[in-house]
């Protein structure tokens, strides 16, 4: 997708506030501002718009709802400007900015961003990794979340694993010893056949015996 403006022949007065970092005086010029400062592309900071100038200055929240809202019936417009390098707002956010809560905004005013990339093909979420790779943000699993990122479940504790293995060892035992042939089925002689003929256990006849001596 291409700009969706043209770029204005001098700098904007919002932008020039923004880039001082003079937040009050963005904030009280913002309601004079006209639509078109709103959309405004500078050539000198490749192409970035107020709205990408104020993220990458961690200016107030209230600022960049403010010129969402200022851009009236086109908030995807605004939202999906891109600049020199095919980066939007929410890239910028994905990259410098710090509140969870400003990139909820965006990704609640226009979803769709979560999509673009930049001319390196890299969406939000990617440049997000790239910079929690780095060391830098803050509710860095937070953001990571709200762009699209799915974290792997927590390993399971240690003691955990090692009661399920010696529970399921402890049930294979008790299995083992249940299949142990009964007793009631052995050919031992039980009590009851102890010193009686056994003849009919045998299956023969009780044999005497000779004795032989000297009478």
């Amino acid at each position: 997708m291409g700009n969706v403006c043209q770029q204005a022949p001098e700098p904007a007065e919002l932008c020039l506030l923004i880039d001082a970092e003079n937040w009050s005086g963005a904030l009280a010029y913002l309601n004079e501002a006209s639509t078109n400062e709103v959309f405004y592309e500078d050539a000198e900071d490749d192409g970035r718009s107020a709205l990408m100038k104020t993220i990458i200055k961690k200016g107030p929240e209230s600022l960049i709802l403010g010129i969402i809202n200022r851009s009236q019936y086109d908030t995807r417009s605004v939202l999906e400007m891109l600049d020199n390098y095919n980066r939007t707002a929410l890239h910028y956010a994905a990259m410098f900015s710090n509140s969870l809560s400003v990139i909820k905004l965006l990704i609640d005013k226009d979803e769709d961003c979560l999509l673009m990339e930049t001319k390196t093909g890299s969406t939000p979420l990617d440049l997000a990794k790239e910079r929690i790779e780095w060391g830098e943000g803050v509710q860095k699993e937070g953001i990571l979340i709200a762009l699209g990122h799915v974290p792997p479940p927590p390993p399971r504790p240690v003691e955990v694993v090692e009661k399920k293995e010696e529970k399921e060892e402890k049930k294979g035992g008790e299995r083992r010893t249940s299949r142990r042939p009964s007793l009631k089925n052995d050919t031992f002689i039980s009590r009851e056949n102890e010193g009686k003929d056994t003849e009919n256990l045998t299956g023969g006849k009780k044999k005497k015996k000779k004795f032989f001596g000297l009478f």
